[in-house]
C-alpha cells in the first residue's frame, strides 16, 4: 500500500502543476551518473546484483513565481550479477558428475540487468547564490533485460544408449526477458553553482518497481539428497521411459521473486536555460528604450534585487532583476503591458505602459514596494584586512523568541535579512575554523518612514593557535559575576563554535577597569571569568578545553590607569572578555 501511494502522489502532484502558469523561460537540463547499488532481495541470493551504474540526463522547468515545476528524466544502468560457481571440483558447484550421469550450467549472452527508465513528476527547487537543492518524484516506465540461465541434469538410458535431460532444477523463470515495468523515482540533488547559468553537484534518488512486470523469477526443485544414479524404467510404451530423478529432488518447482530497487548515487551537472534572457516581444530592433524603476514606498529609496515582470497584451512575460540603482532597461515595441514587481514575496503594486508612453524617445515608468519591515544590509569581512568575505553562513537570532534564520552571503560578502520593527537581534557567523562577534541588530527607535536599511559588517576571523579575540557584549552587572540574559546569548554562540572545533582549547579571560581596589578587581575578575567557563561546560564543552582566567585591572587596553581621568567610554574599552586559542 505504501508503495502505490508513493506512485500515486507522485502523478497527482504532476497533473496538479500543468494547471499552474508555466514561465517559458525557466528551463533546467541536468546530466548525471555515478553508482547505482541494488537493494533487497534483487542484491541477495534471488538476483544476484553487483553494484552498478546509472546514468542519464533531465529535463525541468519551474512555474511562475514558484519553486515548483515538472520535469522529465531518462536514464540507463546495468548491474552485472554475482558469477555461479561452475568448477566441478569446487564445493556447491553447479556443474558436477554422477555414476550415470551430469550437470550443465548455461548461460545466456545477457549476463546483467540493463535498464532504461523514462519517468515524469514534479520537481520543487530551493535555490541560494552558491546552491540549489532539488527535490523531485517521478513516475514511469522502465524497460529491463534479464539475465537467462538454469542447470540441466543428464543421465545416460541404457535402453537407448543415449544421455537425456530429465530434470532442469534451477533457472530463471520469467514470461519474458524483456519486461516493461512501472516505476518510481524519489531523490534529491545538491548543486554549486560555478556561473549563474552552470553548477555541478551530487545527485541521490531511490528507484523501484511495482506489479508483476518489475519482479524477476527464479525457480527451484528442492535437493532432497545427492544423487546416486538414475535409473531408467520401460513402460511397456514404446519409446517411453520413466526415471527416479524425484528420489533426489522435489516434485514441485519453488518460485522466488526480487523487486527491481536500487539506490543511486554520483555526480551531477546542471545547466539553467533562460531566466536572465532580455529578449521579449519589443526587445528587437525598432523597441523603444524602457526603464522601470522600483522604489521603497515610504521612503522613496531605489530598490535593488526586485524581479520585475512586463507582460504584453499576449500574456508573453518579460522577467529581470533591478540593479544597485533599482532600475530594469529594455526596449518594447509600442504597445500596452503591465508591470508589477516582487521581492521578499511582496508584490509592488501593478502599473501600465500604455501606447500613449512611446510618444516620447523612452519609456518611465515607476512602481512601488511597501514593506513595513527594516532591511538588514550584511557584509562579511575579513576581521584583520576588512577585505570581503563571500560565501560564509549568517546567523540571525530573534531575541524575543529565539527564532532562528539563516543565509549565506553572496560572492561579494552581501547578506540581508528582513527585520520587525521595535525588535532586537543577534547577527553570528557559523563557519568551520572561523570566529565572529555576535553583533546586536535592533529596529527600536527607528522610523520605518525615515528608515530602510539597518548596516552591519560583520567581522570574520580566521581560527589558530596563539590568537587572541576580545568577545564584545558579554556584560556583567555591577559588582557581580552571574551571567545576565543577554550574555547568555553570546556565550551560547562561543559554545556552538567550540563545538564546531571539537580540538580547540581555550582560555577565557575577564578584564576591569582601573576604578576600585586592585585585589578586588583581581578576584570579581576571576569570579566572572569562572561563570562564563562554568556556563560554557552546562552547554556540553568539556571543561578540559576552558581555562578561566582573571587578570582585574593589569591588562589595560588605554592610559586610564589610577588617578588618570578617563571618559566612561575609555574606561569601558577596559571593562571586556577576551578568549585565546591555547591549542587548535
Amino acid at each position: 500500500m505504501k508503495n502505490r501511494l508513493l506512485i500515486i502522489s507522485g502523478l497527482a502532484l504532476s497533473f496538479q502543476s500543468f494547471g499552474q502558469e508555466i514561465n517559458p523561460s525557466d528551463w533546467q537540463l541536468g546530466l548525471f551518473g555515478g553508482l547505482s547499488v541494488p537493494l533487497g532481495d534483487y542484491k541477495n541470493d534471488v538476483g544476484r546484483a553487483k553494484n552498478g551504474f546509472n546514468t542519464g540526463l533531465s529535463l525541468d522547468y519551474f512555474f511562475k513565481g514558484s519553486g515548483f515545476g515538472l520535469g522529465v528524466d531518462a536514464r540507463f544502468q546495468r548491474h552485472n550479477t554475482e558469477a555461479f560457481t561452475t568448477d566441478s571440483l569446487k564445493p556447491g558447484s553447479l556443474v558436477y558428475n554422477f555414476p550415470n550421469g551430469y550437470t550443465s550450467f548455461t548461460h545466456s549472452d545477457r549476463t546483467a540487468f540493463s535498464h532504461i527508465g523514462v519517468s515524469l513528476g514534479p520537481v520543487y527547487r530551493v535555490q541560494s547564490p552558491y546552491l540549489d537543492f532539488n527535490f523531485y518524484a517521478r513516475a514511469g516506465a522502465l524497460f529491463q533485460q534479464y539475465p537467462e540461465y538454469s542447470q540441466s541434469i543428464h543421465a545416460l538410458n541404457p535402453f537407448t544408449n543415449q544421455y537425456e535431460t530429465v530434470l532442469s532444477p534451477f533457472g530463471t523463470d520469467n514470461k519474458t526477458s524483456k519486461p516493461i515495468a512501472l516505476m518510481g523515482i524519489l531523490g534529491m540533488k545538491m548543486i554549486y553553482n560555478i556561473t549563474p547559468k552552470i553548477g555541478i553537484g551530487v545527485q541521490a534518488d531511490y528507484l523501484r518497481t511495482f506489479g508483476n512486470s518489475g519482479e524477476f523469477a527464479v525457480a527451484f526443485n528442492e535437493q532432497k539428497s545427492q544423487i546416486k544414479a538414475i535409473e531408467f524404467r520401460d513402460d511397456q510404451k514404446e519409446g517411453v521411459y520413466t526415471n527416479n530423478v524425484f528420489d533426489y529432488f522435489s516434485n514441485e518447482k519453488t518460485k522466488q521473486k526480487a523487486t527491481i530497487q536500487d539506490f543511486n548515487i554520483g555526480l551531477a551537472l546542471q545547466f539553467k536555460l533562460g531566466g536572465s534572457d532580455t529578449e521579449n516581444s519589443g526587445s528587437r530592433k525598432g523597441g523603444i528604450a524602457t526603464t522601470v524603476a522600483v522604489k521603497d514606498k515610504r521612503t522613496g529609496l531605489a530598490l535593488s534585487g526586485v524581479t520585475v515582470a512586463i507582460v504584453d497584451q499576449k500574456g508573453k512575460t518579460y522577467t529581470a532583476v533591478t540593479d544597485a540603482s533599482g532600475t530594469i532597461n529594455t526596449q518594447l515595441k509600442p504597445g500596452s503591458y503591465k508591470v508589477s514587481g516582487n521581492k521578499n514575496n511582496l508584490s509592488t503594486n501593478t502599473d501600465e505602459i500604455s501606447l500613449a508612453d512611446f510618444k516620447n524617445s523612452n519609456v518611465y515608468k515607476e512602481i512601488y514596494h511597501d514593506d513595513e519591515r527594516f532591511t538588514l544590509s550584511g557584509a562579511t569581512v575579513d576581521c584583520e584586512t576588512q577585505s570581503s568575505l563571500g560565501g560564509v553562513t549568517t546567523q540571525l537570532t530573534r531575541a524575543q523568541d529565539g527564532k532562528v534564520m539563516e543565509q549565506v552571503s553572496d560572492k561579494s560578502g552581501k547578506f540581508y535579512y528582513q527585520l520587525d520593527k521595535n525588535t532586537e537581534y543577534q547577527v553570528v557567523a557559523i563557519e568551520n575554523g572561523k570566529f565572529s562577534q555576535t553583533e546586536i541588530v535592533t529596529t527600536k527607535g527607528l522610523d520605518r518612514n525615515n528608515t530602510l536599511y539597518v548596516a552591519l559588517q560583520l567581522g570574520v576571523c580566521e581560527i589558530a593557535e596563539g590568537k587572541e579575540f576580545v568577545v564584545k557584549n558579554i556584560l556583567y552587572d555591577f559588582n557581580q559575576s552571574f551571567i545576565r540574559p543577554d550574555a547568555a546569548s553570546v556565550l551560547n554562540n562561543l559554545a556552538q563554535t567550540l563545538k564546531r572545533n571539537p580540538k580547540m582549547m581555550i582560555e577565557l579571560s575577564s578584564h576591569t577597569d582601573s576604578r576600585g581596589d586592585n585585589s578586588y578587581n583581581m578576584k570579581l575578575s576571576q569570579e566572572r571569568a569562572e561563570a562564563a567557563v562554568n556556563f560554557l561546560v552546562s552547554k556540553g564543552i568539556s571543561r578540559t578545553r576552558l581555562t578561566a582566567k582573571g587578570f582585574g585591572e593589569t591588562r589595560l587596553k588605554n592610559k586610564c590607569k589610577d588617578g588618570v581621568q578617563c571618559s566612561e567610554t575609555e574606561h569601558e574599552q577596559n571593562r571586556r572578555t577576551e578568549i585565546k586559542i591555547l591549542k587548535y
